[in-house]
């Protein structure tokens, strides 16, 4: 099974829980629609749980992965959209060094957790 993304919008974010096995192709795809759908709701926070994603990710892809995050951020804003806090939560928060650097040095408001109360914590929402 290819990576899948199953978006639920709350009132104050927008989840995003991503299954499957990992396919860097498609965690790419994937950035632009988060993107588009905060747009399109006016959110400013969003959650991305890939705790239940299979597969290795490559150092390599991790860092492209982080470069387009920044690109596709800037897309965001330029069409209008909030400024965004993204808490990422996975189970192999240390791997993702790669991605994270580029991340802090473009000033992303991007952050990593193990655990979901963390990550609503640091977004300043309750979790449901």
């Amino acid at each position: 099974m290819s990576l899948q993304s199953n978006y639920i919008s709350h009132d104050k974010y927008l989840e995003i829980n991503v299954t499957g096995d990992y396919v860097f192709i498609d965690a790419q795809k994937m950035v632009p629609e988060i993107f588009m759908k905060c747009r399109s709701l006016e959110l400013t926070n969003a959650l991305i749980d890939f705790t239940k994603m299979k597969g290795e990710r490559m150092a390599t892809e991790k860092a492209l992965y982080g470069l387009t995050l920044e690109n596709e951020y800037k897309t965001h804003l330029q069409l209008g959209g909030n400024e965004l806090k993204v808490a990422y939560v996975g189970s192999t928060v240390t791997s993702y060094e790669p991605a994270v650097n580029i991340v802090k040095a473009s000033k992303l408001n991007f952050n990593l957790f193990m655990n979901r109360e963390d990550a609503f914590e640091w977004l300043g929402i309750r979790g449901t």
